[in-house]
């Protein structure tokens, strides 16, 4: 049974700001600036969006919509403007204390809100998610909500590698069966979890192969995935980036057709080059892999602001 729209749900979100890309490529603070904006409402990481994607073939298409919606606009976007399950912990990166100030959060709680009042405040709110793995699924998200904006962060196949080695997501130890890794697989194989991401030809690869391989395999895949849908988002290089973050930020603000916030400029003050140390990991990788990411690394960066 089909749920009549008449709460713009569905024109609301088709503006949508999402941010995704490689894990550790810049999505974190690309999501906290974009979240500081005038008028802007964020979900850091929407923990059942992936789940609900991978259940699109199961799902009519009306359905999936419906859910997606219900999901972004009745489980989060009401409640933030309301000041309700709005995270305070300042230890957390999806913290709002970060990029709204303390009289904003007040203003929200100042009463208890009608859902008639909220349908009021939330026609001029613009919705914006980060979810690095949401490349995946970009097709689907623009079939039901197509005037969405993508923000889409690129960053060197060895830093982005290193960090991933150092979270050890893709060891063997986190992805055995019995680990409670945090990881969306759609299939065991030798007691190996099998990402949704792996393609089917890849699957025997991905359980032979090393950490290291594993890695780079995953960056490899984010990256065609961001090469494909290059025309119709916004790709940042992240070493770019944070050299330039006022110029490159202020781009792409305009770009978007939004407004600095009070915290936006104390937030880009933030951003810099953080000079750790990290190994060179591309000297072990396989050769076929590793001619494919450097060859993706090199269009992205030409595609990149």
């Amino acid at each position: 049974m089909n749920i009549v729209d008449v709460n713009s749900w569905s024109n609301i979100l088709d503006e949508m700001v999402l941010i995704g890309g490689s894990a550790r490529s810049g999505t974190t603070i690309m999501g906290k600036l974009i979240n500081s904006l005038d008028k802007t409402e964020y979900l850091f990481e929407p923990p059942m969006l992936t789940s609900l994607l991978l259940k699109k073939d199961e799902l009519s298409s009306q359905s999936l919509k419906e859910l997606i919606q219900f999901y972004f606009f009745d489980n989060f976007l009401l409640d933030a403007l309301a000041g309700r399950n709005l995270n305070l912990n300042t230890n957390d990166d999806s913290c709002i204390l970060h990029v709204k100030n303390m009289e904003d959060i007040k203003s929200r709680q100042q009463k208890s809100f009608t859902r008639v009042e909220l349908e009021g405040v939330v026609l001029s709110t613009i919705f914006s998610f980060k979810l690095p793995e949401i490349v995946f699924f970009l097709d689907t998200i623009d079939t039901h909500f197509p005037r969405n904006k993508k923000i889409l962060m690129h960053r060197n196949p060895n830093d982005v590698i290193n960090s991933i080695i150092r979270k050890k997501w893709f060891s063997s130890e986190y992805l055995d069966e019995k680990h409670p890794s945090q990881i969306y697989a759609t299939e065991i194989i030798n007691s190996i979890k099998i990402p949704y991401w792996v393609k089917q030809e890849d699957k025997e690869f991905w359980t032979i192969s090393n950490e290291l391989n594993r890695c780079a395999y995953y960056y490899r895949r984010i990256s065609e995935e961001i090469l494909e849908n290059s025309d119709s988002a916004i790709i940042i290089n992240y070493e770019e980036f944070v050299k330039k973050p006022n110029e490159i930020f202020k781009d792409v603000v305009k770009l978007l057709g939004l407004e600095f916030g009070e915290k936006t400029e104390e937030i880009l003050s933030t951003v810099q080059y953080q000079d750790k140390h990290r190994e060179d990991y591309l000297e072990g990788l396989d050769g076929e892999l590793l001619s494919a990411i450097k060859n993706l690394d090199e269009k992205l960066k030409a595609l990149s602001f």
